[in-house]
């Protein structure tokens, strides 16, 4: 009677495996496929992803379902640190597709190289004319800074139509740079 059991209990636990191996071939088709909705997304990377990538190592990551749950380091180039802020800066905007994330979102750290200290300090104001004179207003706009609004000034100057990019403070030492997007007020902050 015992083996009589084991059996059962065998084939039951062999159904549910399968069961499991079925939704999640099938989460993962739809989610590449791009037919899953924003919640279905969610449910994917919260439920089966963590479970799926531990078991199966040798798969490659979902960046998806990364960009939920870590933010990305990345060695900054001394040189052309604004340049890096701003591009990085972009890349979040669009991870955060473009300012309609209703969640935060941790980005990049941006680690300054040891001696690597600017020879002047970075403002907004300079961030937003890295956006001008790459015509990157229209994906990231930033015509507010500080308490001066840039779209009232020179048409030149100005950088899109909304107050989408916030450095929370110059920089001006070796601290490394942080970037995120924040939900609440669908801003990009750099600090």
């Amino acid at each position: 009677m015992a083996k009589k059991s084991r059996k059962s209990d065998l084939a039951i636990e062999t159904i549910f495996v399968l069961f499991l191996a079925v939704i999640s071939i099938a989460l993962v088709i739809a989610f590449f496929s791009g037919s899953m909705g924003e919640l279905s997304k969610k449910a994917y990377c919260h439920a089966v992803y963590p479970v799926q990538s531990r078991l199966f190592t040798s798969q490659q990551t979902n960046p998806e379902c990364e960009k939920e749950f870590s933010f990305v380091t990345v060695r900054a180039n001394c040189s052309a640190l604004p340049e890096e802020i701003i591009a990085h800066s972009v890349a979040c905007w669009d991870m955060a597709s473009f300012g309609r994330r209703n969640k935060d979102l941790a980005c990049y750290e941006l680690v300054i190289p040891a001696g690597c200290i600017p020879e002047k300090s970075i403002s907004e104001q300079d961030l937003t004319q890295i956006l001008v004179e790459n015509n990157l207003c229209h994906i990231l706009s930033n015509n507010k800074i500080g308490d001066s609004d840039v779209s009232d000034a020179d048409e030149e100057e100005a950088c899109g139509t909304e107050d989408n990019l916030l450095l929370a403070k110059e920089i001006n030492t070796q601290t490394n740079v942080f970037i995120e997007y924040k939900a609440k007020t669908k801003k990009i902050v750099v600090s």
